[in-house]
């Protein structure tokens, strides 16, 4: 079974890194059915690339202004894309201290 290692670690080929943008992600950039609306504090872009025998895009999202961070990696499938993970920052969080 294929795992997110697996995809991470694995060569990349085609990629194809976009320049930044602002406002509403296009459904085209990232095929979920619906654009995808972010407020004017938001900026993205859109990374693709060839893994495995398989097409992938990272959407990368970025509000300097409230400091938060989000990253959607995704497998292109069928008629659209297959979310495999998301993963966000938000610098107001609080991290724990786990260190013993």
């Amino acid at each position: 079974m294929l795992t997110l290692v697996d995809i991470i670690r694995a060569p990349k080929s085609n990629v194809q890194i976009g320049p930044w943008k602002s406002g509403k992600v296009p459904n085209a950039a990232l095929p979920l059915g619906r654009a995808l609306k972010y407020g004017p504090s938001w900026d993205w872009r859109l990374v693709e690339f060839d893994a495995l025998g398989e097409h992938y895009r990272v959407l990368i999202l970025l509000s300097e202004e409230t400091e938060r961070f989000s990253a959607v990696l995704a497998l292109d499938h069928q008629k659209g894309c297959l979310v495999l993970c998301h993963h966000e920052l938000h610098t107001s969080h609080k991290l724990c201290d786990v260190t013993p």
